[in-house]
């Protein structure tokens, strides 16, 4: 008898390694959709809900992308669902995101009138004021807690509240999730919950700024925009190492070799590849001299 085809959800919370993570999927799923960030496309979670067609993640086997936990609606009454994702420390998190913005990364110079009034904010200003200008910047406003309670933008900057932390802590509890500090066990827990034929990775956008950490300083103005996320963590490091307890140090070594061996392949090739490119640029030179 044929199994019931289960839809996945992967909920992308940003700087939460969803990168890293969108590259395994590549290698697990053969249907994808994309949920669009952007409020005027059609393929935004809130308009796909609003639309109310039942069908529309039928021919998929994942639904990917930043959205909040309740995308959900949008099946038909019944049919059976997961939600997995990835829970990271914080402080860590909008540090990586607030030096993202503060980068020098292709989307923000695109966008020359924000740049200058990013480098003009502190990390106080960032963390403590709301900034409409800043795409999406009410997220830096406990985000976890917003994309898991499924709040989201709903709420004002400054506006989470305990009620939204239990619905986070209810919805966790239903998903699975990995952390992202203890990323390679959360690959294997992941691969044994999800069915995955290969859970190897290579690190994507790894930040030029990776080097700077936090002072003392700086890291009491980042817990101040991130209470109940903090909450959260804690919450989910313990649920994880509950679920994550069969995992022994012998698997989660022999993972690791394997991985080694993976990316030594994976530089090969790439390397492969790019003397491939060399080698036709210059016989093509040749041929023009």
């Amino acid at each position: 008898m044929e199994s019931e085809k289960i839809i996945h959800f992967f909920l992308h919370i940003p700087k939460n390694s969803g990168t890293t993570l969108n590259s395994i999927i590549q290698n697990n799923y053969f249907n994808t959709f994309k949920v669009s960030w952007d409020k005027n496309d059609q393929n935004h979670s809130d308009n796909i809900i609003s639309l109310n067609n039942n069908d529309v993640f039928m021919k998929y086997d994942i639904v990917r992308g930043h959205f909040p936990y309740g995308i959900h609606q949008a099946l038909k009454s019944g049919e059976p669902y997961s939600y997995f994702t990835m829970l990271r420390d914080p402080l860590s998190r909008t540090w990586s995101q607030y030096n993202y913005m503060c980068s020098d990364n292709s989307y923000i110079n695109k966008n020359p009138d924000l740049k200058i009034y990013l480098n003009g904010l502190t990390l106080d200003q960032y963390c403590r004021e709301d900034h409409p200008l800043v795409p999406n910047h009410v997220y830096t406003d406990n985000a976890q807690v917003r994309y898991i309670s499924g709040v989201g933008d709903t709420k004002p900057f400054g506006k989470i509240d305990e009620h939204d932390l239990i619905k986070a802590k209810q919805n966790l509890a239903l998903m699975y999730f990995g952390i992202v500090e203890d990323f390679d066990r959360s690959m294997l827990y992941l691969q044994s919950v999800l069915g995955w034929r290969k859970a190897f990775y290579t690190r994507q956008k790894i930040s030029s700024r990776v080097n700077l950490k936090p002072t003392d300083k700086e890291k009491y103005i980042l817990s101040s925009c991130n209470h109940f996320d903090i909450q959260l963590y804690y919450y989910g490091l313990s649920l994880f190492g509950d679920r994550s307890c069969s995992i022994s140090e012998k698997k989660l070594n022999s993972y690791r070799y394997k991985l080694e061996i993976y990316r030594f392949f994976q530089e090969k090739q790439k390397y492969s590849k790019e003397l491939i490119k060399k080698i036709l640029r210059y016989e093509k030179y040749n041929a023009e001299v």
